[in-house]
Protein backbone atom coordinates (compact mmCIF):
# COMPACT_ATOMS: atom_id res chain seq x y z
CA UNK A 1 0.00 0.00 0.00
CA UNK A 2 1.42 3.44 -0.87
CA UNK A 3 1.44 6.30 1.20
CA UNK A 4 -1.09 9.11 0.86
CA UNK A 5 0.00 12.60 0.92
CA UNK A 6 -3.57 14.74 1.39
CA UNK A 7 -3.85 18.40 1.32
CA UNK A 8 -6.61 20.68 1.28
CA UNK A 9 -7.47 24.36 1.33
CA UNK A 10 -10.77 25.13 2.63
CA UNK A 11 -12.05 28.52 3.51
CA UNK A 12 -15.21 27.50 5.78
CA UNK A 13 -14.02 27.07 9.83
CA UNK A 14 -17.01 24.28 10.34
CA UNK A 15 -16.21 22.50 7.15
CA UNK A 16 -12.57 22.48 7.51
CA UNK A 17 -12.48 21.22 11.14
CA UNK A 18 -14.87 18.52 9.78
CA UNK A 19 -12.37 17.37 7.04
CA UNK A 20 -9.74 17.41 9.41
CA UNK A 21 -11.77 14.76 12.03
CA UNK A 22 -12.93 12.92 8.58
CA UNK A 23 -9.02 12.28 7.74
CA UNK A 24 -7.81 11.78 11.31
CA UNK A 25 -9.56 8.73 10.87
CA UNK A 26 -7.79 7.53 7.79
CA UNK A 27 -4.19 8.94 8.60
CA UNK A 28 -1.91 11.62 10.77
CA UNK A 29 -1.69 15.27 10.42
CA UNK A 30 1.48 16.52 9.55
CA UNK A 31 1.24 20.22 8.74
CA UNK A 32 -1.50 22.30 9.06
CA UNK A 33 -4.02 20.92 6.05
CA UNK A 34 -1.59 18.60 5.22
CA UNK A 35 -2.32 14.59 6.13
CA UNK A 36 -0.49 11.71 5.25
CA UNK A 37 -1.99 7.90 5.12
CA UNK A 38 -1.38 4.39 4.43
CA UNK A 39 -4.76 2.71 3.16
CA UNK A 40 -6.15 0.05 1.11
CA UNK A 41 -8.00 1.28 -2.28
CA UNK A 42 -11.11 0.38 -0.65
CA UNK A 43 -10.66 2.51 1.86
CA UNK A 44 -9.06 5.55 -0.27
CA UNK A 45 -12.50 5.02 -2.31
CA UNK A 46 -14.34 5.43 0.62
CA UNK A 47 -12.10 8.35 2.17
CA UNK A 48 -12.86 10.09 -1.30
CA UNK A 49 -16.68 10.02 -0.99
CA UNK A 50 -16.96 10.87 2.34
CA UNK A 51 -14.71 14.26 1.89
CA UNK A 52 -16.21 14.81 -1.98
CA UNK A 53 -19.98 14.62 0.24
CA UNK A 54 -18.33 16.62 2.13
CA UNK A 55 -16.95 19.55 0.90
CA UNK A 56 -19.17 19.63 -2.23
CA UNK A 57 -18.79 21.85 -5.49
CA UNK A 58 -17.37 24.77 -4.41
CA UNK A 59 -16.06 24.51 -0.46
CA UNK A 60 -12.56 24.66 -1.16
CA UNK A 61 -10.13 21.83 -2.79
CA UNK A 62 -8.75 18.72 -1.55
CA UNK A 63 -5.58 17.05 -3.49
CA UNK A 64 -4.80 13.91 -2.68
CA UNK A 65 -0.55 12.05 -4.24
CA UNK A 66 0.11 8.85 -4.12
CA UNK A 67 3.72 8.17 -3.22
CA UNK A 68 5.67 5.62 -3.97
CA UNK A 69 7.89 3.48 -1.85
CA UNK A 70 11.26 4.59 -3.88
CA UNK A 71 9.76 8.24 -3.54
CA UNK A 72 8.97 7.89 0.14
CA UNK A 73 12.50 7.14 0.64
CA UNK A 74 13.37 10.68 -1.17
CA UNK A 75 11.11 13.02 1.42
CA UNK A 76 13.31 15.28 3.17
CA UNK A 77 11.89 17.06 6.21
CA UNK A 78 13.39 20.05 7.77
CA UNK A 79 12.27 21.26 11.46
CA UNK A 80 9.89 19.66 13.91
CA UNK A 81 8.86 17.00 11.16
CA UNK A 82 6.76 14.61 11.43
CA UNK A 83 5.86 11.52 9.29
CA UNK A 84 3.83 8.72 8.78
CA UNK A 85 4.39 5.10 10.40
CA UNK A 86 3.27 2.23 8.83
CA UNK A 87 1.84 0.78 12.04
CA UNK A 88 0.25 3.96 13.16
CA UNK A 89 -1.74 4.60 10.72
CA UNK A 90 -2.50 1.13 9.12
CA UNK A 91 -5.91 0.48 8.85
CA UNK A 92 -6.86 -2.69 8.08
Amino acid sequence: MPKLVIMYDIVDNRTRTKLFKLLKRYGEPVQLSVFEAIISEGQFAEMRDEVARLIGGDEGEVRYYEICQMCNRGIITLGQARTTILAAVYIA
